[in-house]
């Protein structure tokens, strides 16, 4: 019989697991570290919340993982880019409507919107806040943002 380390078989779990509920304890709530630049909404309230402007929309679900990681990020990118992009998220499980409107696949989906039109997506996390900015640098450009402030 084949022995695995305890660091491959993690890895395997890890991999064949990956962002799927698997109906296991519930993951504590990321810690909330303050007021917050990232808007929550619903499919109530999006399209009127996303109307003007370039807005960053991130789909996530509650139990996924990437999602958690990239939440910090979310943060941080919303409060330093406050000035020209406004941030969102939406649980795409309790919003089914916008997440379909939207063909959201996966768990995160980011979406740039500009004026209510989706201009870009990305499926998937992003490894870090500088991966955040440059996946909306060029449209914050295109629309009157200075690359300097979107890059530092």
């Amino acid at each position: 019989m084949t022995k695995f380390s305890p660091a491959i078989l993690l890895l395997f779990v890890t991999l064949f697991y990956g962002c799927e509920n698997t109906g296991g304890p519930e993951l504590p709530p990321p810690m909330p570290v303050g007021p917050s630049d990232v808007v929550n909404l619903t499919d109530a309230d999006f399209e009127q919340e996303t109307a003007q402007g370039i807005v960053l929309v991130d789909f996530y679900a509650d139990w996924c993982q990437p999602c958690r990681y990239m939440a910090p990020m979310l943060e941080s990118f919303a409060t330093n880019m406050k000035d020209q992009v406004k941030t969102v998220k939406i649980n795409a499980e309790e919003n089914p409507r916008t997440a379909s409107a939207f063909s959201v696949q996966g768990y995160p989906t980011l979406v740039v919107l500009v004026d209510g039109k989706a201009v870009k997506n990305q499926p998937g996390a992003l490894p870090d806040e500088a991966g955040l900015r440059n996946f909306v640098a060029d449209v914050v450009i295109e629309h009157g943002g200075k690359k300097s402030s979107i890059e530092n």
